[in-house]
């Protein structure tokens, strides 16, 4: 029969969760009304901007993807640790405790590292879109 106190304990971390979840999912940006007359210049060719833009929505996507299923890993493997300290301790292996203490600590950091990575991610497209060329021309068939 599970306890209350097993409940409260497993309500706080899934708070903890989802407002770890809504705090790295961010914004949603409204969809911008297209012009015709600004997207094709005069001379028929369309920039390679949107194409550009397209390329980073979905690398962050894919990123913002990893970095939730890391909060899957890292419950699982807090969980894990917390279960084999509890064992180790309970037969009496010291070293089985502290290598189930330095499991959590590894998962800390590791998860800490992955939710780091989105705002990595993002320093480097910024530095990297100054340097892509859009004004080439993509032909229309």
């Amino acid at each position: 029969m599970i306890k209350r106190q097993q409940v409260c304990k497993g309500t706080k971390w899934l708070a903890i969760v989802l407002a770890l979840a809504s705090l790295l999912a961010g914004p949603v940006m409204p969809a911008q009304a297209s012009n015709p007359q600004q997207d094709n210049p005069p001379g028929g060719s369309a920039s390679v901007q949107p194409l550009v833009e397209l390329v980073t929505n979905v690398a962050r996507l894919f990123i913002q993807f990893f970095v939730f299923s890391s909060v899957a890993v890292f419950a699982v493997s807090v969980a894990r640790g917390f279960w084999s300290a509890q064992i180790a301790n309970l037969v009496g292996s010291p070293m089985g405790v502290s290598q189930a203490w330095l499991n959590i600590i590894a998962a800390v950091f590791i998860f800490i590292l992955a939710v780091m990575s989105t705002t990595f991610v993002g320093i480097v497209f910024d530095a990297v879109r100054g340097y892509v060329d859009t004004s080439i021309p993509i032909p229309q068939f």
